[in-house]
């Protein structure tokens, strides 16, 4: 081949090459963008209280409340190791966070609340794999569902025994 047939199939590469740089590039952006705009459009601001709350999440079957409440705690939702002696008002945890205790605690007050049977549940975990981990379950007659702030919602129909 010519010089110059080896000059136009580089130039072609390259442009290909830049092309296809830029497209990667802008949908990089593009994704991004519109994930920052779709949690914008959730319309779910930080709640001012626990009874801000509990009004907009009342009124809802145990599955629909428990995620409602955790999609009203995830906007301010921030991990914080906590020392067991401190109990976080709402204020607090809002300001501060705190650790899966202190998340699954406020889920259970809250899930009371609104009229749900609720507890949370404690595993110990086991040393050298895994450490200890607290979460909430809200129940009602026909369901349950476990409210993790780490791991979101798990709702189970309860079987008849």
């Amino acid at each position: 081949m010519k010089q110059e047939s080896w000059d136009r199939m580089l130039f072609l590469c390259i442009g290909l090459l830049m092309g296809i740089g830029f497209i990667l590039l802008f949908s990089f952006i593009w994704v991004n963008v519109s994930e920052d705009k779709s949690s914008e459009e959730g319309n779910i601001k930080i709640a001012e209280s626990e009874q801000e709350i509990i009004d907009n999440c009342s009124n809802l079957d145990v599955v629909n409340a428990s995620y409602c409440l955790i999609a009203h705690i995830k906007p301010f939702f921030i991990y914080n190791v906590t020392d067991d002696d401190l109990e976080l008002s709402f204020e607090e945890i809002k300001e501060r966070g705190g650790d899966c205790r202190d998340w699954s605690f406020l889920s259970e007050r809250l899930g009371k609340d609104l009229g749900f049977n609720a507890t949370t549940v404690r595993n110990d975990g086991v040393k050298g794999l895994f450490s200890a981990h607290r979460y909430a379950i809200l129940w009602d007659d026909k369901n349950y569902c476990k409210l993790d702030l780490i791991n979101n919602v798990r709702c189970y129909k309860i079987k008849n025994t």
